[in-house]
């Protein structure tokens, strides 16, 4: 077990952070895009992915992996689709089934599109077979280093262990190993334009 706070973990968390995202933001939008739609097509090779009735999606903001196409494609196949409503108050994600891209969502906490009050569609937690988790960095092991606001830390530790995690995320993204506390909930497989990692593996990082 990972002790509870290592000694600088989080100056290293924010360092760490602070690269990646200067990485990120230096990525122009045809390189987003080209890279987004390969790890798309990596993703529905998947045969747990097709094979899922109920997925939740982060709906993406700026210079993170693009969603968009793929949960208006999962909608297209008939899939439930859940995407992320926030609760800043109490730092909660309540996950919400989505019926129409363009018309449940509007601008929420932090900038990131939400559903609208009146399109709130709550579900059980359980339902939920796949969750897509963004992040700021992953490492091969499936630790996941987000932006600090633990939302998603405190709705992954409440799903049950037959829910998948897994993180989307550009290669330069996955590096060998993050400074993490018990607090950080792992991923079980990272979706790159290059590569799938399976993070359920025995790690010797670990």
């Amino acid at each position: 077990m990972r002790d509870p706070v290592p000694a600088g973990a989080g100056d290293k968390k924010q360092a760490i952070r602070r690269e990646l995202l200067l990485r990120r933001a230096r990525q122009g939008e045809n390189d987003i895009l080209g890279k987004s739609n390969r790890i798309e097509k990596r993703l529905f090779s998947l045969a747990a992915f097709r094979e899922a009735k109920c997925v939740m999606f982060y709906v993406s903001v700026k210079k993170e992996v693009r969603t968009r196409e793929m949960i208006r494609r999962s909608l297209d196949m008939g899939k439930q689709v859940v995407v992320p409503s926030l609760k800043p108050d109490g730092r909660r994600i309540t996950p919400s089934l989505l019926v129409d891209y363009e018309s449940d969502l509007e601008e929420g906490v932090f900038g990131i599109p939400e559903p609208r009050e009146e399109c709130v569609r709550s579900l059980p937690v359980e339902d939920i077979e796949i969750v897509l988790v963004p992040g700021v960095a992953f490492d091969v092991c499936g630790g996941r280093l987000g932006f600090g606001g633990g939302y998603y830390d405190e709705f992954l530790a409440g799903l049950s262990s037959g829910t998948e995690r897994w993180g989307l995320a550009f290669e330069f993204q996955v590096i060998e190993k993050l400074p993490l506390t018990d607090r950080d909930v792992p991923v079980g497989k990272i979706i790159t334009e290059e590569s799938i990692i399976d993070c359920n593996k025995p790690c010797a990082l670990a």
